[in-house]
């Protein structure tokens, strides 16, 4: 800053005297005079506005910095959780390869009546609110070839999410004491 200030103080006064000195009329004089200070005034300003934009990008740089260094401890410290994560989607995959495309449902029960399955329908809806909205959950009509109705949970999944529906459905006791049962997709609606 010290530097600043010199630096414009010389061709300030250098322009002042040379104006003081030379065989101008007063008026030119004066206005020569003028010029000379305002100009030192505006550098003098400059040169302060500049060192505090400086300082305020510099404290901004070491907030970016310390937000960036506790992003990365932070996923430093989920590392472990991450491997996990990689691990089993790569175990998911390897798992959905053995079905060679094909797609599941889960049935939790199967009866003639399809009224004797709705209480278990209901109870499934009360506690996930948009579980019949989703078409996730549902009584489907019999297969070909069979009487019964199937309360079923999930459709079109593979097979690694189709063991995820039917331990959840097991998890929460959605079956009506009947096992809850993983069974290839029939249905293509």
């Amino acid at each position: 800053m010290l530097m600043a200030v010199v630096g414009l103080a010389i061709p300030t006064v250098v322009s002042v005297v040379g104006a003081l000195t030379g065989g101008k009329r007063a008026g030119i004089k004066t206005t020569l005079i003028v010029c000379a200070a305002v100009g030192f005034g505006l550098g003098i300003y400059s040169a302060v506005n500049a060192r505090s934009q400086a300082a305020l990008a510099q404290r901004q740089a070491e907030d970016v910095s310390d937000q960036l260094k506790a992003a990365n401890d932070k996923l430093k410290s989920q590392e472990p959780l991450l491997r996990l994560i990689n691990v089993t989607t790569g175990d998911l995959a390897a798992l959905n390869r053995l079905s060679g495309g094909d797609t599941y449902y889960v049935r939790i029960a199967a009866d003639t009546s399809s009224q004797r399955l709705e209480p278990f329908l209901a109870r499934i809806c009360q506690q996930f609110k948009g579980a019949e909205d989703s078409g996730l959950v549902k009584i489907r009509e019999p297969r070909p070839g069979s009487h019964n109705y199937e309360l079923v949970f999930g459709n079109h999944l593979d097979v690694a999410a189709a063991e995820v529906f039917q331990r959840l459905a097991t998890s929460h006791g959605f079956h009506p004491g009947q096992v809850i049962e993983i069974l290839p997709e029939w249905d293509t609606k």
